[in-house]
């Protein structure tokens, strides 16, 4: 999960309007899309700068 102040507010920010989209297209419970966001996003984040600085590092 995301520590801090400032990550948990950027990431309601931006998991918020998703979760309701996803949920309205869905028919799945808002809340529970909300919250798989909110540990799905993080990781992607993550899996996102890994990728850029191993290709940064490559000479690319």
């Amino acid at each position: 999960m995301i520590r801090g102040l400032m990550g948990g507010v950027v990431l309601n920010r931006v998991a918020g309007p998703a979760a309701r989209a996803i949920a309205r297209r869905t028919g799945l419970p808002a809340p529970a899309v909300s919250r798989a966001l909110q540990v799905a996003l993080p990781a992607a984040l993550a899996l996102i700068t890994r990728r850029a600085a191993a290709r940064k590092g490559r000479g690319r």
